[in-house]
């Protein structure tokens, strides 16, 4: 998992948005993975900016329900 995100890092251009879903509205994974940075090694909720009331508000709006959590993310600019 960490690897994956390491390449969308890579790969994406500054301040592209990333949207993904999950099977929990708040995976705790997403608490546990460090990316290489500038700076050394950081958490991936400090490299990138999540939206998590906004996603909260579109799930709500979700008509098929298939997963739990749906997740917006900035990459840094």
């Amino acid at each position: 998992m960490q690897e994956e995100w390491q390449r969308i890092l890579e790969r994406a251009t500054p301040g592209a948005r990333v949207l993904f879903r999950s099977a929990h509205a708040r995976p705790r994974y997403l608490d546990r993975i460090r990316l290489a940075c500038a700076d050394g090694a950081a958490p991936l909720r400090q490299v990138l900016r999540f939206h998590d009331e906004w996603a909260r508000e579109l799930t709500r709006q979700d008509r098929v329900h298939t997963y739990a959590g749906f997740h917006i993310a900035d990459l840094p600019g």
